[in-house]
């Protein structure tokens, strides 16, 4: 198995943290849905596609490097069944991540992910965005492919009941967050590993410190 990487900055980002209906916080590292997304937009795919391409994929991604959290102030109109307003209109707060740059990987069988990498060193379909229509891309390169391993660390996020030992570098930290997923006897809360590593107790597939889930783990939308 190999994987094309990414390495991808954009100005803002915000990946919704599920369970936050109101005042929503943002996953410091694009989960596997948003990662496929990504690559999804950059290839071309359309979204009654998606199931088919991805059947033997797996995704996974890490943060590089960022300059923290910032906040937007957003006033929502919400609608009424029969098209009238709910007044006032509530304002919500949003965490935003500020300028972060993410390693992507996208993983399969070798001829596909070849292909894949050749596709997206030609250029791209769409420009991806950063969780939201309005968060922009700043630099895309593409990096190529490199051959997954199988390993028991890993510098990116992984299920806490998972995690045996947490390291971390100077300025590293975890974040702990809640994951909705149908991964087999998993944890719903998540550890995000910034500058660290999460030593794990199993074997799971990785690429660059990246841990490589396939998509049907995860719920494409909030059920």
């Amino acid at each position: 198995m190999r994987a094309v990487l990414v390495k991808i900055t954009f100005y803002e980002a915000l990946f919704r943290a599920h369970y936050t209906e109101t005042n929503p916080i943002t996953y410091p590292i694009p989960l596997p849905p948003s990662v496929a997304g990504i690559f999804g937009a950059m290839l071309g795919w359309q979204r009654d596609e998606v199931e088919k391409k991805t059947a033997n994929l797996m995704f996974g991604a890490k943060l590089l490097s960022w300059k923290g959290t910032s906040a937007e102030i957003s006033r929502i109109i919400q609608f009424e069944e029969g098209g009238r307003p709910i007044l006032p209109p509530p304002i919500m707060r949003f965490e935003l991540l500020v300028e972060p740059t993410f390693l992507l990987a996208m993983a399969g069988y070798e001829e596909e992910i070849e292909d894949f990498s050749e596709k997206l060193a030609d250029g791209f379909e769409y420009l991806p965005y950063g969780g939201r229509n309005e968060y922009f891309v700043k630099d895309i390169e593409v990096l190529g492919c490199k051959g997954v391993q199988v390993a028991s660390v890993v510098e990116s996020y992984s299920p806490e009941n998972w995690i045996e030992k947490v390291e971390l570098e100077k300025e590293g930290w975890i974040k702990v967050l809640q994951v909705m997923h149908v991964i087999k006897n998993a944890s719903e809360w998540f550890n995000f590993v910034y500058k660290g590593r999460l030593n794990l107790s199993r074997q799971v597939p990785v690429v660059e410190g990246i841990h490589l889930y396939p998509l049907n783990s995860f719920f494409w939308c909030s059920p």
